[in-house]
């Protein structure tokens, strides 16, 4: 069995726990919402290049993305892939953009 960058066997419990969390502690929310930014900027699609496993099932998108956080994301990532490829002259930007484009279909 091939070995990804992370397993989503507990996704469901560890989710159970950060939404317990946003809503018992309404003013702690962001603090999920980062987190959130953190654990799953590898589990959403970026380029066909360099794509992640194991990336979030559709139902998981929704789940934890609104609008509001998927733009977050989108700075994370194009920002990120930025970083990666400073010196390589590539820019995935337009394709992060693209299939972050198709999830926002999915939220809405």
């Amino acid at each position: 069995m091939p070995k990804y960058i992370h397993s989503h066997e507990n996704l469901q419990e560890i989710l159970n726990g950060f939404f317990w969390i946003k809503q018992i502690h309404k003013e702690n929310e962001w603090i999920v919402d980062v987190l959130f930014l953190i654990i799953f900027h590898q589990s959403l699609p970026n380029n066909k290049a360099h794509m992640n496993k194991t990336l979030l099932e559709e139902r998981y998108v929704k789940q934890i993305f609104d609008l509001r956080l998927l733009e977050l994301m989108r700075i994370l990532m194009v920002n990120d892939s930025a970083g990666h490829s400073l010196f390589s002259g590539e820019s995935f930007a337009e394709e992060i953009n693209e299939n972050l484009d198709n999830l926002r279909a999915i939220i809405k």
